[in-house]
């Protein structure tokens, strides 16, 4: 994540800006740490900067799997964060000097953990600089009293109503700076994706839910749901072996994938076989005995009766078939 201001206006502040920003993307995917990117873009802009201009920047790299934020700050303004039984707070880290003001500066990197349910806030100095018809600023109590009053909302509500405050202050006065907010909200670890790819063959049956048993099993899944699951699962892997290729010299995947709102599974079955969808199959007359009822259709209704949610899609000469079950 990033966000930068740049000194100037007009055409050469932002082609100067277009330049900071290049350069960023292209140090950032090297790999280093922020601190290390901020010390080379400033290096390589400070080679060339007769107009003796500057940008200020804020580039923070999120580690999803653990919810660590390495940052560094380059003259730019402090973030905001909020945790989840907190308020937003600013946080005062130890900046550098502007990038482009020469060159062999040090820049220094910290961390903060973001939790599942934390926001980060960041923006330009054109939001506390906003300014009234009386020259009043917006400023810092503001903003924050403005965060915290929408703090249980979304990102892009957060910013709606910042950005709605900031108007309502300012009224008819011309604007004075570009005003630039990004929020971002961390929802966790993610969760991992689980995968199994067998030979379509009637025998990999009992292998393939034996898998899925096991995954469950570690996601705390109930005995009851398992068992549910298991005989769909079944009926499922019938139908492809059956129907899909009928040689079973092809091979069908399973992924199986813990969701969160609600708390649950979802297990994605794919198959390059003949297309069929499952869903387009008529609910059979049960009240028949088995010999009056035609055959075919009472496995994937049995299917169906024992999830929540059932979708199909044929996708690149692909089925897709999945099934969702909440516990």
């Amino acid at each position: 994540m990033v966000i930068a201001d740049v000194s100037g206006k007009g055409v050469p502040a932002a082609l100067f800006m277009m330049i900071s920003k290049l350069l960023v993307e292209n140090y950032a995917f090297i790999g280093g740490s922020p601190r290390e990117v901020l010390e080379m873009v400033n290096n390589q802009i400070s080679k060339n900067n007769r107009e003796q201009m500057f940008v200020t920047i804020w580039l923070g790299i999120l580690d999803l799997k653990t919810g660590r934020l390495t940052a560094a700050n380059a003259g730019h303004e402090y973030p905001i964060m909020k945790q989840p039984e907190d308020d937003f707070k600013v946080i005062t880290d130890r900046y550098g000097l502007f990038v482009g003001i020469k060159g062999g500066i040090h820049y220094r990197d910290y961390e903060l953990t973001l939790e599942k349910g934390s926001k980060l806030f960041v923006y330009t100095d054109g939001v506390p600089e906003a300014t009234d018809a009386n020259e009043k600023m917006f400023g810092m109590d503001r903003l924050l009293r403005a965060l915290v009053e929408v703090e249980e909302e979304t990102p892009q509500n957060i910013l709606k109503h910042v950005r709605e405050s900031i108007d309502a202050f300012v009224g008819d006065a011309p604007q004075f700076d570009d005003i630039t907010m990004l929020c971002l909200e961390y929802h966790g670890p993610e969760k991992p994706v689980r995968e199994c790819e067998l030979p379509a063959e009637r025998e990999n049956i009992p292998k393939a839910i034996a898998f899925v048993d096991q995954e469950l099993e570690a996601m705390g899944c109930p005995q009851k749901i398992q068992t549910l699951l298991s005989v769909a699962i079944d009926e499922i892997l019938s139908n492809i072996v059956q129907y899909a290729y009928g040689t079973g010299k092809e091979s069908l995947s399973m992924r199986i994938e813990e969701t969160e709102s609600p708390h649950g599974v979802m297990i994605t079955f794919v198959d390059t076989g003949a297309a069929f969808n499952p869903l387009e199959v008529s609910e059979p007359d049960i009240s028949l005995t088995a010999d009056e009822r035609p055959t075919g259709g009472l496995g994937i209704f049995l299917a169906r009766k024992m999830v929540d949610e059932m979708s199909y899609e044929r996708v690149d000469g692909r089925n897709i078939l999945r099934i969702t079950k909440q516990f």
